[in-house]
């Protein structure tokens, strides 16, 4: 590939990546659509604000409710694409908790999370469902994630691959940036990591980053991309010595 093409930036996650807006047949549950009205700003996702900022094309495959198994398959489908001199790589994985079903509705498979609607389906009962959930919560299903880490950063070993989960039991592992602990290393970023619950005193009870909250995000990975600290980088990605 061209060195003469324009960086891309490539971003894969669940909701916290999404730019989409996520697709509901009641705006009542849509936190998107909700923070708009009770705040008058566009929610405008950490990856849109980090390409404006670095001048990258941006690739987003941020998929509303998407499991592990999901988001490594989108890597999957592109990592021919990627350019693996120049381009940039960031990875939000989701809980363990999460995986995929197969409905009668064809080849296409579905995400099912706690509390998530999915298609009803003769192959699967909402009981076996409900029995996988619990299953998944074991400690098991969180080491797999060492190996999913694993797997992208050592397909992709020349070029920055940011992989980060807003969800307490993956942000400790090493090698998966810890965003609060990234947020004490720059106290010269001004913008907290606040959710939409905080940003609207309240009034929409959503834990996803809100407009202040992925302006900070999107600062975080810009000092993490250029910080020439090890110690730094070991801390924020809990790499013990």
């Amino acid at each position: 590939m061209s060195l003469n093409t324009k960086r891309k930036l490539w971003v894969f996650g669940d909701s916290n990546s999404a730019v989409e807006s996520f697709t509901t047949d009641n705006n009542e549950f849509n936190y998107q659509v909700q923070f708009e009205k009770y705040t008058g700003k566009k929610l405008i996702n950490f990856s849109e604000l980090l390409a404006n900022e670095l001048n990258l094309e941006l690739n987003n495959f941020g998929l509303h409710g998407a499991d592990n198994y999901t988001i490594l398959d989108f890597i999957g489908r592109n990592i021919d694409s990627i350019n693996k001199e120049q381009d940039i790589v960031i990875i939000n994985l989701t809980s363990p908790t999460r995986f995929r079903i197969a409905t009668n509705e064809g080849p296409r498979l579905y995400s099912v999370s706690v509390n998530c609607t999915y298609p009803k389906s003769s192959l699967i009962s909402p009981k076996t469902v409900e029995e996988i959930l619990i299953n998944r919560t074991n400690i098991g299903f969180v080491w797999e994630i060492i190996n999913i880490k694993n797997l992208v950063t050592h397909s992709l070993p020349n070029i920055p691959v940011l992989i980060w989960s807003p969800f307490p039991e993956l942000s400790s592992i090493p090698g998966i940036i810890n965003i609060e602990k990234g947020a004490t290393t720059y106290p010269d970023i001004e913008e907290e990591l606040s959710t939409i619950k905080v940003e609207t005193q309240g009034k929409v009870d959503d834990g996803h980053l809100g407009s202040t909250g992925n302006i900070g995000l999107a600062k975080l990975f810009n000092k993490i991309l250029n910080e020439r600290s090890k110690s730094k980088l070991d801390y924020i990605l809990n790499i013990e010595k």
